[in-house]
């Protein structure tokens, strides 16, 4: 297929810049218009999944998004509750996090994907109407700061004991009468 980028009224060029779309969607048009074979004209990958591929391709290593996907994904969206979701998680060694307003997959290593990345139906929304509020794999508990009956009862009498000052060293040099150690200031 050729494209005339000449106005045939002005006889100028048009460079149209960013014009993939149009061209992609003119291009599938086309094809299925005359039969022809078609093609895959947008990239239908979002930029996190080029950048794993690109990542795989460069150092030969899987990456997490792409071994969720091949490994656990069925599991993780035939889930029919969070207990079901997050004890599939735990057998292939993952944990489903909230990170701002949607969850993130995280795996032994730290590293950690967007859960709506591996599949738009684990995006926060979509498991929230499905399985109903989240609810964590570890319950949310705060630490609590001991009183200090507790602290007394375990420390003993060493808990109000301030620290003493500490004595200068033996070696310091300290001149008769000079209350500062100094003899400049001595009287």
């Amino acid at each position: 297929m050729a494209i005339n980028k000449i106005n045939p009224d002005t006889l100028t060029i048009h460079n149209p810049y960013n014009d993939y779309r149009v061209l992609a969607e003119s291009c599938a048009y086309l094809e299925k218009k005359y039969g022809l074979e078609v093609d895959n004209h947008m990239p239908t990958r979002s930029a996190s999944e080029n950048r794993a591929k690109d990542m795989e391709r460069h150092s030969g290593i899987q990456s997490l998004l792409s071994w969720v996907k091949a490994e656990c994904a069925e599991q993780l969206l035939n889930a029919n509750s969070w207990q079901e979701l997050h004890q599939a998680m735990r057998q292939n060694g993952l944990e489903l996090r909230q990170k701002g307003n949607g969850f993130v997959i995280a795996g032994p290593d730290g590293l950690a994907v967007k859960a709506s990345s591996v599949d738009r139906s684990l995006s926060r929304a979509a498991l929230e109407k499905k399985l109903g509020s989240f609810e964590s794999s570890i319950p949310d508990t705060k630490p609590s700061r001991p009183s200090p009956e507790a602290i007394k009862q375990r420390f003993g009498s060493a808990a109000n004991v301030k620290p003493a000052r500490r004595s200068p060293p033996s070696n310091a040099r300290k001149p008769p009468g000079s209350p500062w150690g100094c003899s400049r200031y001595a009287d």
